[in-house]
Order: structure tokens, then C-alpha cells, then sequence
């Protein structure tokens, strides 16, 4: 632990900020299709591990059927890889009017569980932070298909900020 505090520790860490940021902000496309790409990888990563052990280990009644649902399990999560490896600006945007579409749900939810609190006891500010979270999601799922860079490249900023901070 102490190591993760010294000063080759910290500058490591800021370097790798600061051309972490510094590519999000310059090229947010292409970084978004290789993060994208990157997850879908690792979502294929425990189906080699399970489909392995399937025809190493012999066959016994009881874990028959277990391996069958992990087998199941993870061709989904393959698919839903290979997907994201092959797709991976669709992925995104879908993923993206799905995350606007939960914004805009859980904001609403929020504020109609609030109405009646801050009517009975005149705290109308609570209904800011709520309503702050639906707008969020009615932009994304207006905005779904270029909303991703933005994030993106807010997310650079903050990571050259860091980077530079942490120097």
C-alpha cells in the first residue's frame, strides 16, 4: 500500500491520466469504439474459460445440468461480445438512449416520490437534483447517438486535470 504512494507510483499514474485524457479528448470516436471493443473482449473472456473445463472435466448426472445453464450463460455474454467487438458505434448508441431512457425514469420516479413531501413541508428545492436527472435523460435520449463523445470528452478533461494535478 505504501508503494501506491510514493513518487514513481504517482507520477506513473498521472502520465498514464494525462495520454488517457488527452486521447479522449482528441480523437472521442474512435476511443469510444476501442473501449466499446475492449469490454466486448472481456465479455467473451469467460466463455473460453467455461467451454475449456467442459470438455476436460468428465461427465457426471448432478453437474450436468450446471453446465449446461454456465454454458448458456456465457454463449449470451460471447454474442453479446462479439457484438460489441463487430458493432461497436451501434452498441454504443443504443446503449446510450437506454442509459437516457433510465435518466429520464428514475428523475420522473424521483420527483413523483418527493411531490408529496415537499408539498406538506414547503421544500421545493429537493425536487432540483431530480429534475436535473430527468432533463439529463431527455437530452441523451435526444442527443443518443453524439452524446457518447461528449462524455467522452468531459471525461478526458477530467483525467488531464487529474494528471496534471497529481505532477
Amino acid at each position: 500500500m505504501k508503494n501506491l504512494y510514493s513518487y514513481p507510483s504517482a507520477l506513473l499514474r498521472s502520465v498514464i491520466a494525462i495520454i488517457v485524457g488527452a486521447l479522449l479528448i482528441i480523437n472521442p470516436g474512435q476511443s469510444n469504439a476501442l473501449i466499446v471493443s475492449i469490454i466486448g473482449v472481456l465479455l467473451m473472456i469467460p466463455f473460453v474459460i467455461t467451454i475449456i473445463p467442459l470438455f476436460v472435466v468428465k461427465n457426471d448426472e448432478e453437474a450436468q445440468g450446471k453446465k449446461i445453464m454456465m454454458l448458456l450463460l456465457t454463449v449470451g455474454m460471447a454474442i453479446i461480445g462479439l457484438v460489441m467487438i463487430l458493432y461497436p458505434q451501434s452498441f454504443m448508441a443504443l446503449f446510450m438512449l437506454f442509459v437516457g431512457i433510465l435518466l429520464f425514469l428514475s428523475g420522473t420516479i424521483q420527483i413523483i416520490g418527493l411531490f408529496k413531501f415537499c408539498k406538506i413541508n414547503k421544500n421545493y428545492w429537493l425536487m432540483i437534483v431530480p429534475l436535473i436527472v430527468m432533463v439529463a435523460g431527455i437530452v441523451t435520449i435526444i442527443l443518443f447517438e453524439t452524446i457518447s463523445e461528449i462524455l467522452f470528452i468531459s471525461i478526458g478533461g477530467v483525467l488531464l486535470l487529474y494528471g496534471i494535478s497529481e505532477i
